[in-house]
């Protein structure tokens, strides 16, 4: 059976973005939606969250998070709506050039049932300044994702820096 992985949108910011950017309009004539991403955003850390928000939605969403560092390994996660962190970029601190990168996974994204994800991301600065991390996460969202909105670390405020690549992809299974 072929699979057909076909680009939906992407975003290449020219300037520092606040609010993040939103895959909007998002059909629904693929099997399943995959994000890449590298990028970066403004909060001073060397490594921050990404955070999501699925059809505008931001109500209670639920996670869990495994994660490396140069400190040691680690996990977090709970459910509210402060838990919508999916996936690591790169903060300000980071060497100019250094973005974090990730794949986030939604399978299934038209059926009928609460929406889950599946990421993983790092960003690598030294050998003792990296963040890696896998995590799942579940949306309240029931109905066919149409709109995907990722910022930085404050979700409704977090801007993303000049430079940050995101695209979305529908993976068609035939």
């Amino acid at each position: 059976m072929a699979n057909t992985y076909s680009l939906i949108q992407s975003y290449t910011l020219g300037s520092d973005t606040a609010g993040g950017i939103t895959f909007s309009s998002i059909p629904n004539t693929y099997t399943h939606l995959i994000v890449n991403f590298c990028a970066r955003d403004t909060r001073t850390d060397y490594a921050d969250d990404l955070r999501i928000q699925i059809n505008g939605n931001s109500g209670s969403y639920s996670n869990v998070r495994l994660y490396g560092t140069g400190g040691g390994t680690g996990q977090d996660g709970g459910t509210g709506v402060n838990n919508t962190y999916f996936g690591f970029v790169s903060g300000s601190t980071t060497t100019s050039n250094v973005f974090g990168n990730g794949e986030m996974i939604f399978p299934n994204y038209i059926s009928g049932t609460a929406k889950n994800g599946i990421q993983n991301s790092g960003i690598v600065n030294t050998v003792t300044n990296f963040q890696l991390g896998d995590s799942s996460i579940m949306s309240p969202v029931t109905s066919a994702i149409t709109s995907i909105t990722l910022t930085g670390y404050n979700a409704t405020s977090g801007t993303l820096s000049a430079g940050s690549t995101l695209f979305l992809y529908g993976l068609k299974s035939s």
